[in-house]
């Protein structure tokens, strides 16, 4: 049986949505880590299997418009799956999350005009509802910082943003990564990002 029950709430200022659900899954397919390391390449050994099996979870997010220049948000969401066959945890489940965020908004900067601010934060907890070969993951925090806005020019507006990912470099693996026994996720990345009108670049 599957059951999925959502909520949702929008005003001008706020707008929020939780979802819970419990699914059901026949022959589920699924890589289950043997816990045998292959000789050549030294990587873990997973094999495919089938069960049935059941997700259940909760997503809940919020946006709130606390000002003109302010926006703030925040969500979290969490999975437990189970194998039917046996009772145990399923193997490569998220580990659960909260994030926030913060949007400030403004007019003109210099040329640059609907300028804005951003930034977050994502914690990560512990994942250590793992099968039997599975391992562990320790959890962990990651911010980001953008900017941006528009310069206005004769043919429309060119669209500058400027984005930090991991802004302090954490070092972390995603419970969800093959190589997690192997490598860490990527450290900071910086994307610069220019968007021009069509119009301008045929001119």
């Amino acid at each position: 049986t599957d059951l999925d029950l959502s909520l949702r709430c929008a005003t001008e200022a706020v707008s929020a949505e939780l979802t819970v659900y419990r699914n059901t899954v026949r022959d589920y397919i699924y890589a289950d880590p043997t816990g045998d390391t292959d000789p050549s390449s030294g990587f873990a050994v997973y094999r495919l299997r089938q069960a049935d099996a059941t997700l259940r979870g909760v997503e809940v997010s919020c946006q709130a418009q606390v000002s003109p220049w302010l926006v703030l948000g925040a969500g979290a969401d969490l999975v437990r799956g189970t194998n039917g066959a046996n009772g145990r945890p399923l193997p490569l489940m998220p580990a659960d999350r909260v994030r926030f965020s913060a949007r400030f908004t403004g007019g003109a900067f210099g040329p640059l005009v609907n300028s804005y601010i951003s930034g977050g934060v994502r914690l990560v907890a512990a994942q250590d509802r793992v099968e039997e070969f599975e391992t562990t993951t320790p959890g962990y925090a990651l911010a980001e910082l953008g900017i941006g806005g528009e310069f206005p020019t004769s043919a429309g507006r060119v669209t500058f943003d400027l984005s930090a990912e991991n802004l302090f470099d954490v070092a972390y693996r995603d419970h969800l990564s093959r190589y997690k026994s192997y490598a860490q996720n990527p450290g900071r990345s910086v994307v610069a990002k220019i968007a021009v009108p069509f119009l301008l670049v045929a001119r």
